[in-house]
């Protein structure tokens, strides 16, 4: 997983904005960038905990940092694509407050 599933992560978020603002614009761009960095920072805990959960399940021992590190993106990536709408709307509502 890379560049596509983080592209699509943003294509998905931009489908749900409902504001004004052009999403194609530098602006635009922007205000999808803090969502995503919204998002990242109020969700990092629980993802670091299903990282940390999968690697336990799956091999039996304590998560080793560069094991943690490989999968963090692609687990965001994910967490990112099965947010509802309500969620990336509260996402947008506070990223326009970062960006004003």
């Amino acid at each position: 997983m890379g560049e596509g599933k983080w592209d699509q992560a943003t294509i998905d978020i931009q489908s749900s904005h409902q504001g004004g603002q052009d999403l194609g614009s530098k602006d635009g761009h922007r205000a999808i960038e803090a969502m995503q960095r919204i998002i990242e920072e109020e969700c990092k805990a629980e993802i670091l905990q299903q990282i940390h959960e999968e690697i336990e399940e799956e091999t039996g021992l304590k998560v080793a940092h560069k094991e943690l590190l490989r999968r963090y993106q692609p687990t965001m990536i994910a967490f990112m694509l099965q947010l509802d709408k309500k969620e990336l709307q509260d996402a947008q509502a506070k990223a326009e407050k970062w960006t004003n």
